[in-house]
């Protein structure tokens, strides 16, 4: 399981400390659900909140139980969710949405990152990548299925890569400096979403798979000091 922007291997759960990370799951596939949800909820350092077979009424239980990492199937009563990411950022406190969809298309994953998504993943994963991919996205990482990574970020960095914007450069900048994606955000006085939307298109556009990377390879290029 490989995780952008921050780089972090996924791999065996491992023990935390802390307050637990607050799953809500979004998923008309009853059977899924059933086994889905007490697995997440046995995890240490994991405890699902709520649980909901379409978007209305997974924002109606969000908006009186908040939840850190919202995980949503891309297709819900025969509809593509995408859309609808963007109602998950406007609720008062907005989670980290992870599509777990059965859908390995990178096109796919690609829109739904751009829409605002915190990562993609597929279905067939194990349980250990989706438990650590709810904790990536909650600290602010990109949990991404390790066989769509490189051709996601692809996708993302569009035909060629391309250069860098202004506003890229100065996120990337900030990355140099150590700072994470909420503080890149409230300096730069943007959403924490498009924030992490920056961090995507750099590490596409510059062929890394983490902000380290993106960062020794800007400097090596002449892009940043």
């Amino acid at each position: 399981m490989s995780s952008v922007p921050g780089g972090h291997s996924v791999g065996s759960v491992t023990q935390v400390s802390g307050p637990p990370t607050r799953v809500f799951v979004v998923d008309d596939h009853r059977i899924l659900v059933d086994t889905l949800v007490p697995a997440l909820d046995a995890q240490e350092g994991v405890e699902v909140v709520g649980q909901a077979g379409d978007v209305a009424t997974a924002l109606a239980k969000l908006r009186g139980s908040p939840a850190d990492v919202v995980l949503l199937d891309l297709r819900l009563e025969g509809q593509e969710t995408v859309p609808d990411i963007a109602s998950f950022a406007a609720l008062p406190h907005p989670p980290a949405v992870v599509v777990l969809t059965g859908n390995g298309d990178r096109r796919s994953a690609a829109r739904a990152l751009e829409a605002g998504a915190a990562g993609y993943l597929v279905k067939d994963e194990p349980l250990d990548v989706v438990v650590q991919s709810v904790r990536a996205a909650a600290r602010g990482e990109t949990p991404i299925s390790p066989t769509m990574l490189s051709g996601v970020l692809r996708e993302l960095a569009g035909t060629g890569g391309g250069p860098l914007t202004s506003r890229e450069l100065g996120v990337l900048r900030l990355l140099a400096e150590g700072k994470g994606v909420q503080e890149i955000a409230d300096e730069l006085i943007i959403s924490f979403n498009t924030t992490r939307n920056h961090i995507q298109r750099i590490l596409g556009k510059l062929g890394a798979r983490s902000r380290l990377e993106a960062v020794v390879k800007a400097r090596a290029d002449g892009l940043i000091d």
